[in-house]
């Protein structure tokens, strides 16, 4: 397999950003998030 690059990703860094956050959530947890 190849590796991802920034000039090649696949996805924006807000939703980086939010795959990163939403593992550390665990079962039954809530979050509210807004960016803007």
């Amino acid at each position: 397999m190849g590796s991802t690059t920034a000039s090649n990703a696949a996805y924006t860094p807000d939703e980086m950003m939010a795959a990163v956050a939403a593992r550390e959530l665990r079962d039954g947890e809530v979050v509210f998030v807004g960016i803007g």
